[in-house]
């Protein structure tokens, strides 16, 4: 049996995403022929409380790109509705996902010495960790991650010095933070957390 032709809509977006980290979404419409409409407008509910409405002639210029931030974890139903009408009340389409948010457990778990300052992270979450434009930061210096840059799921990742220029004398200050500047670890303070710890058992 042939389908009937209908209009469609779609979100897409990664479905796993650590907390604070932005989200790209993009939306799309295809018409009874499968062509791509570039007319009409849409609202889209993050599933959080918050929401986003768009013109379609508006998306010319980042191709239907946006970001959005989860701060809790949790699960979020994501669902989406076009409009061909810029007024119309009932939409001709719709779509949904779910969106996972985690925890962003992610560490400084060790660095090197004077010789080879390398920085140690370890992703201990149960999903691959995209920390693209995460920033290593102390208060000397930082270094940005490039975009792509994943973390397998309870894997490591080691940094070498001529990347970052860290020294020795970063160590006491260095943090680990998202593209939002939120601090994610703090391994001066972890240090001296350890330090205190083993001084006093």
């Amino acid at each position: 049996m042939t389908e009937e032709p209908k209009i469609k809509t779609k979100i897409i977006a990664k479905n796993i995403v650590l907390v604070g980290n932005p989200l790209t979404f993009q939306v799309a419409s295809f018409g009874y022929n499968k062509e791509k409409l570039f007319y009409g407008r849409y609202f889209l509910n993050f599933g959080d409380g918050d929401y986003k409405e768009i013109q379609a002639n508006n998306m010319t210029e980042n191709g239907g790109k946006f970001t959005h931030i989860y701060f809790y974890t949790g699960d979020y139903i994501v669902s989406l509705e076009y409009y061909m009408g810029y007024y119309g009340d009932i939409p001709d389409a719709s779509d949904q996902m779910t969106i996972k948010v985690v925890d962003s457990d992610i560490l400084i778990s060790a660095t090197g010495n004077e010789k080879d300052f390398f920085v140690e992270l370890t992703n201990n979450t149960d999903h691959d960790a995209d920390i693209s434009n995460w920033i290593l930061s102390s208060s000397l210096q930082s270094f940005t991650f490039p975009k792509n840059t994943i973390i397998n799921s309870k894997k490591k990742l080691t940094i070498s010095p001529s990347l970052t220029h860290f020294s020795l004398s970063d160590k006491e200050t260095l943090k680990l933070m998202t593209s939002q500047w939120k601090t994610v670890f703090d391994y001066g303070e972890s240090a001296s957390y350890v330090a205190k710890k083993e001084n006093n058992p």
